[in-house]
């Protein structure tokens, strides 16, 4: 239904900061050590009322943290030329389908705050933004859509949280894409419910697939996290956290074959997981699994012959990373006897009894406490006097941001600061 422009939608850059650490000025969770509270956000690295830094196109600024203009021009947090969809309130289109099937490629789509039934793209080039973050706009998946939906269609899609069901075998959840190429990023997925049927919160094949800034949080269901066969995926600065199972089975986080693989500077911590929580499978050639910290997953269902919390088959770069205080699991394995692109990774304190399925003593693999600043509430930087400083992959490729050989897990490396 087409109901006319919008006028004064505000931009919100939302603070998720769910590992109790402020924001850096990106929008991202930072390491500044502020926090931005309920009813504000940050700008400029201060925390400010939701709605007080909005300076419109026309000049007018919102100053009295209202949310309004005072000049009733057009907000600068809409992207120019941009298709507004609202769901309540003046826009160009309030369902996010019509304003897709009415879009040309190369448009640009505003979501103001609310929440959106879900959308299938197909043959489009497209632009998808929530103006108001991923706390404030929301697309749904149902029984037999997942929320977002892409094929042959290249997709940018930020500031969106996606929620959906798992009711049927092999549902994918929140973002299902097939031969396209998808940006995700400034988003969350959240709130996903599966019942008795394997599924996917994230599912892909024969696509190009990049997640950044993504929190994938309080989800349960069997199945798979990410599943991605063919193509290229790029993963970082994601965290995954609060996966429970459903119906007496739980998931992989990650299952990826035949892939090509950057996934560097995440978190996957304090999940209920079956079998493996995190496996690669034939990566193609050049893949690179790095910076990347794992810690307190739990096996709660799965077989029971010879779990690990990361699962290699193949030999990609795997540097620099942690896998530490698995419950019913063991720590890394890989499928070669002796992996040469396995070096610098610390195993430490899996209650399965094996931190390594091979002597990697030869390639600078440890096992020692990582020393976290305060695991039990969820902050994963590195301690002062951590083992884990300094003491990765002395190949400059992999320095720290400020020059510095590389840190052992999420925040060490050249994407460390996050």
């Amino acid at each position: 239904m087409r109901i006319g422009s919008m006028r004064g939608a505000s931009q919100v850059v939302v603070c998720l900061c769910v590992l109790g650490v402020g924001c850096d000025g990106d929008g991202k969770i930072g390491v500044d050590g502020t926090s931005c509270g309920p009813g504000t956000h940050e700008v400029a690295g201060q925390c400010v009322l939701d709605g007080a830094d909005d300076t419109d196109a026309a000049g007018g600024s919102d100053t009295d943290g209202s949310g309004s203009d005072t000049d009733g021009g057009a907000d600068s947090d809409v992207p120019e030329g941009a298709i507004t969809v609202c769901a309540e309130g003046s826009a160009d289109w309030s369902e996010l389908q019509d304003a897709v099937d009415a879009s040309r490629d190369g448009d640009t789509i505003a979501l103001c705050p609310g929440t959106y039934a879900y959308v299938q793209i197909s043959g489009k080039t497209l632009t998808i933004v929530g103006t108001a973050g991923r706390s404030r706009t929301t697309i749904a998946g149902v029984k037999a859509h997942p929320a977002v939906l892409v094929d042959t269609s290249r997709l940018t899609l930020s500031g969106v949280s996606l929620t959906g069901v798992i009711e049927a075998s092999s549902a994918t959840a929140s973002l299902s894409v097939t031969s396209a190429t998808v940006t995700f990023e400034q988003g969350r997925v959240a709130g996903v419910r599966g019942g008795a049927f394997d599924g996917t919160l994230i599912g892909a094949s024969d696509s190009d697939l990049t997640l950044d800034d993504v929190v994938v949080e309080d989800n349960s269901f069997r199945g798979v996290g990410l599943s991605q066969d063919a193509g290229t995926l790029h993963v970082s600065h994601t965290i995954w956290t609060g996966t429970t199972a459903a119906s007496g089975a739980a998931p992989m986080i990650f299952y990826i074959s035949n892939t090509a693989v950057i996934i560097a500077n995440n978190l996957i911590y304090n999940n209920e997981v079956g079998y493996h929580a995190f496996r690669v499978l034939d990566p193609v050639a050049g893949s690179k699994i790095t910076n990347n910290t794992w810690h307190g997953d739990t096996r709660v269902s799965g077989s029971t012959a010879h779990p690990f919390e990361v699962d290699l088959n193949g030999d990609p770069v795997f540097t620099n990373n942690i896998v530490e205080a698995s419950t019913n699991c063991s720590g890394i394995r890989s499928a070669e006897t002796h992996p040469v692109n396995m070096t610098y990774n610390l195993s430490y304190g899996h209650d399965a009894g094996v931190d390594f399925s091979f002597d990697g003593s030869s390639t600078h693999n440890v096992i020692v406490d990582p020393k976290f600043v305060d695991a039990a509430h969820g902050d994963f930087h590195l301690a002062p006097d951590s083992p884990a400083r300094g003491t990765g992959n002395p190949s400059n490729a992999f320095d720290n941001i400020d020059g510095s050989r590389s840190d052992l897990g999420a925040f060490g490396g050249p994407g460390g600061q996050w």
